[in-house]
């Protein structure tokens, strides 16, 4: 008995360890971007409400820049829209008779992203950030 507690705990021990070392979809995202010469920037105030639109500040958490420097301007090639959850980007997409159709090449697990590189850069911002 007295082994069988020490196993359960040994594992509860090694299950804390290894959800906390697990980072954030967004964290992974915005280091991939970096290591790869991007910058990103969360958006506040005027911008973050220009761009939040009509999704609801309950499900979504941030809104995010993505920039690349041309001609030694820093140019935003991507929007990225942290949700709460998959479901709850899903769900946003879905309101109001909206379809998510053509749309899955742009999600990362609660991740929505409105990729403009192809009119600055070769890169695939999407792999990027998927880390492929």
């Amino acid at each position: 008995m007295k082994k069988l507690f020490s196993f359960i705990v040994v594992l509860a021990i090694m299950a804390f360890v290894l959800v906390g070392c697990d980072s954030s979809t967004i964290d992974s995202a915005t280091k991939r971007l970096e290591d790869a010469g991007y910058k990103v920037e969360v958006l506040s105030g005027d911008d973050l409400a220009e761009v939040r639109g009509e999704y609801d500040e309950e499900k979504l958490i941030n809104v995010f820049y993505v920039k690349t420097t041309v001609d030694n301007v820093e140019m935003p090639i991507a929007l990225i829209y942290e949700f709460k959850s998959e479901a709850v980007l899903e769900e946003e997409m879905l309101r109001e008779g909206g379809s998510t159709e053509g749309l899955e090449d742009y999600f990362y697990d609660n991740l929505y992203v409105l990729d403009m590189s192809s009119y600055l850069t070769d890169d695939d911002i999407m792999s990027i950030i998927r880390g492929e």
